[in-house]
């Protein structure tokens, strides 16, 4: 018995979601009813975060990522981020974040679900926010 791959795919998702959102989105865009595994969460730093280029790293990183969100504050020892995406590329990015630049030492990442609605728009640092 041959199975194409979309086909195995769509065995797949229905099992649990298999593949991430990205991948699916990328690969398989025109298959009929893929599950989206997004997940909303709220990702707490802190530490020694007083480096004017930890910010930009962070956008740079979720948006390599293909996740959404905003950073919603930023101070010397705490930044707050809302992260939308696939839930192990928003484990990705919790640790791409503990590791950091070098200018910065991440103590520790506080994470909660979140309740936002920006699936559709790319990661951005919304200042004054």
């Amino acid at each position: 018995m041959v199975i194409s791959l979309a086909e195995s795919y769509d065995r797949r998702s229905e099992a649990g979601c298999v593949l991430s959102c990205v991948a699916s989105q990328r690969f398989f865009p025109k298959i009929q009813g893929a599950k989206r595994c997004m997940i909303k969460e709220k990702l707490t730093i802190y530490g020694r975060l007083g480096a004017s280029d930890f910010p930009d790293w962070i956008v740079h990183r979720a948006r390599r990522l293909g996740l959404g969100g905003r950073i919603v504050s930023i101070g010397d020892e705490l930044i707050e981020t809302l992260v939308v995406g696939p839930a192990d590329l928003v484990d990705a990015m919790e640790v791409g974040c503990s590791l950091g630049p070098i200018s910065v030492q991440v103590e520790r990442i506080d994470r909660a679900a979140a309740d936002i609605d920006v699936v559709d728009q790319p990661f951005a640092y919304i200042s004054g926010g």
